[in-house]
């Protein structure tokens, strides 16, 4: 899965309109010609579509039982829209960041230059903050300030307030230290940066704790400006968190572990920092495969308000099945809203090209010329309305040549080839923009229900070694008469019972709860990997696995995995390698016992890939690393192929980037063999250069190749760095 493109620095509709202004831009088009690409822009805005007639509930249920009235008062006002056959259209980034010009008259809103009002939805990131995309003004520390700025003018102009999170690897933020101030510095963009372990780490009591609160308290310094001026936010942190791509990624934290610390992030801003302004939005990357696969990390009903899903439509071409795909994904996401009672929605969404048009540029969004799908927007908007979803949102215009996923004016009349069918679809009367959204100060904010006794673990964290005395925290919403955590082996035949007491130095939380295990105690449940649960009152509200008693074997370096350290427990493995694919595709991982390199166990590797849902069918899984193979010149693995010739994709991710070797030849025969693939035979798709020193992890995928469809299975062992001389790809029966 290619991650979007995200800006890294400010840019203004000035710098790109050097290119851009007057409709004077030259674009190499794919007959090799130079010429405009720009179009004469025929539609004319109308009406604005007015929001009204909702029928709103009189109380609601929120994450934070807390809530201010206008955080209220917009989760009633999305619910009803949605019912009412609303869809309020989101841009991140809507007026702050533009790709097309700055021609007189113009605003500093692709949007409001194209239909006279920004974006109903505005989306800005905590980038924002820290200089990223906001600049850091002389003297000062954040653009925090700044930031609350834009939103509050957003929000005079009707629109409503949407907060992503890119945060930064705070290991690495940690490495840098506090400055003289004694603070810590957020800056860069590291969120791909998926080194250090981070979410483990997170919690009170973890390494890298002290360096999230700082951050947090930045998130809440934002937020508390707008909730001075009684502006809501929908926050939505850990975004697309089942891929791989960030740091809290599936591949890097297991699920009990995501959800926890989603939990106290939750929790932090409203009781350490008083944030009650906050609307709280999950958000996992589709498609979905059914209800368990959205729901695997999410963090529970009392810590989430919207549930919502990303999914970009990739290489979008006239026909691909991509949009029937769009639609049962988001049928399936109003249909677990309704069962949790939240909003459903579309966090992001997008079209990206990703490959060149003939003109020697590969584009991240939208092109500049030449895209199949000129009423996309339109499409959107039908599934959104179908789905009783109030809004869907666009990522942001960083540029107006490789980097935008939205139409815009390039002069007075002309502009990019698909503003006439976006201002048709501002037209449409379903579709609502910030100057019908008729949000702020129109209606009663509902009364909020206070939430049931919940509670989660701080430590130790889900899938940890507990093998000596150790001490055991959660937290709890609120104080219970007898607080316990039970301790079983993986068959419940020893059971430890611990009685929890109230910790009186909370660090600024209210209800927590601690306890401690011995030695002593840990040594009746034996070599096992098993469960530990949270019970208030006899009611159990949170379970995790633990690893009892099993010493951490000193792992060999050049070593990515031989399949023996998971007790033979597929769900171990699982914990350890994480799955993703393309609409209409799978892969299914499990032990095998038959098919292995030596030793007791190799790895299958169980998968469906189908062209039919999008323009290339793919599955795969990756492992997370922290390796130096300085000493080592290739990887190595043993594979048992399955005859297919599907495309057999072997990845190594270094500094950031990822490194490949396509190997479908191969995957066309059946004969068990070690594979050795040089270092530099692996090409970057950025065009990089490898460094060895630094690979943050391992992955194996298959591709379709041509319209097909395939239902299969391969085997994997024995995956090592080793020393080399080979200068390209070779098999043999025997390793290295």
């Amino acid at each position: 899965m290619l991650n979007k493109m995200r800006g890294s620095r400010v840019i203004t509709g000035l710098l790109v309109m050097a290119m851009l202004v007057g409709c004077t831009a030259k674009v190499e088009s794919t007959k090799g010609n130079t010429e405009s690409p720009y179009k004469r822009i025929n539609a004319l805005p109308g009406e604005a579509t007015l929001v009204s007639g909702l029928s709103l509930p009189d109380s609601v249920q929120l994450a934070d039982e807390n809530a201010l009235p206008p955080a209220a008062e917009l989760f009633a006002y999305l619910k009803g829209a949605g019912e009412a056959g609303y869809v309020l259209y989101g841009h991140q980034n809507d007026t702050h960041h533009k790709g097309g010009g700055t021609f007189e008259g113009s605003s500093p809103s692709d949007t409001k230059d194209l239909t006279g009002s920004i974006a109903a939805i505005c989306g800005i990131d905590t980038l924002s903050f820290t200089g990223a995309e906001l600049p850091v003004a002389d003297g000062k520390k954040d653009s925090a300030e700044e930031a609350a700025g834009v939103s509050i003018e957003a929000a005079a102009q009707g629109g409503i307030i949407t907060l992503s999170a890119h945060m930064p690897n705070f290991s690495k933020v940690a490495e840098k230290g506090k400055d003289e101030n004694g603070t810590y510095d957020y800056s860069g963009y590291s969120p791909d940066d998926t080194s250090g372990a981070v979410m483990e780490q997170l919690l009170p009591g973890g390494k890298l704790n002290q360096v999230y609160t700082g951050y947090l308290d930045l998130i809440a310094k934002y937020a508390l400006l707008l909730q001075e001026k009684d502006i809501p936010v929908l926050f939505r942190p850990f975004h697309e968190n089942n891929g791989s791509w960030f740091w809290w990624g599936a591949a890097y934290c297991e699920e009990e572990t995501y959800k926890n610390v989603f939990r106290y992030t939750q929790e932090y801003l409203t009781e350490v920092k008083g944030v009650h302004n906050f609307l709280y939005v999950y958000s996992p990357n589709g498609p979905f495969s059914d209800e368990a696969d959205y729901e695997s990390r999410y963090p529970g009903d009392g810590y989430v308000d919207v549930i919502a899903f990303d999914m970009y439509h990739d290489n979008p071409k006239q026909e691909d099945g991509f949009i029937e795909s769009f639609r049962n994904t988001a049928k399936l996401v109003e249909q677990i809203a309704a069962k949790h009672g939240k909003i459903p929605a579309v966090s992001e969404t997008g079209m990206r090209v990703m490959t060149s048009l003939g003109d020697g540029k590969n584009y991240g969004g939208l092109a500049p010329f030449g895209n199949t799908r000129l009423n996309w927007f339109q499409e959107i908007l039908e599934v959104a309305e179908e789905s009783k979803m109030p809004y869907f949102m666009v990522w942001a215009n960083f540029d107006g040549v490789n980097n935008f996923f939205a139409p815009y004016k390039t002069d007075a009349v002309h502009g990019h080839e698909m503003a006439d069918g976006f201002i048709d679809f501002y037209n449409d009367k379903r579709t609502v923009f910030a100057d019908g959204t008729n949000f702020y100060g129109k209606s009663k904010a509902p009364s909020v229900v206070s939430k049931e006794c919940l509670g989660y673990f701080l430590s130790p964290v889900s899938g940890s070694r507990l093998n000596e005395t150790q001490t055991i925290t959660a937290s709890l919403s609120k104080d219970a008469g007898i607080v316990q955590f039970v301790l079983g082996n993986q068959d419940q035949t020893a059971v430890v019972e611990l009685k929890a007491e109230k910790k009186q130095d909370s660090g600024g939380l209210k209800h927590l709860y601690s306890a401690t295990v011995s030695g002593e105690q840990l040594k009746k449940l034996g070599k096992s990997l098993g469960t530990i649960e949270l019970k208030a009152d006899g009611k159990t509200l949170n379970r995790m696995n633990l690893l009892y008693n099993v010493e951490e074997e000193k792992q060999d370096p050049s070593v990515v995995d031989s399949f023996e350290d998971y007790l033979g427990n597929h769900e171990l493995l699982a914990k350890n390698w994480t799955v993703n694919s393309a609409p209409g595709c799978s892969v299914f991982l499990q032990l095998s016992k038959e098919h292995k390199a030596e030793g007791d166990y190799g790895m299958a590797f169980q998968y469906h890939i189908s062209s039919m849902n999008g323009s290339e069918g793919w599955a795969g899984t990756t492992k997370p690393l922290d390796a130096d193979w300085k000493e080592y010149q290739a990887l190595q693995l043993f594979v048992t192929p399955d005859g297919k010739g599907q495309k057999l994709v072997i990845q190594l991710t270094s500094n950031g980037e990822d490194f490949e070797v396509f190997l479908p030849e191969f995957a066309a025969t059946t004969e068990s063999r070690y594979i050795t693939i040089p270092f530099s035979a692996m090409k970057g798709k950025n065009g990089g250069t490898f460094d060895p020193s630094a690979i943050t992890s391992f992955g194996i995928w298959c591709n379709t190749i041509g319209q097909t469809e395939v239902e299969s299975v391969m085997y994997v062992d024995d995956i090592r760095g080793v020393k080399s001389d080979a200068t390209e790809v070779t098999y043999k029966t025997e390793r290295q």
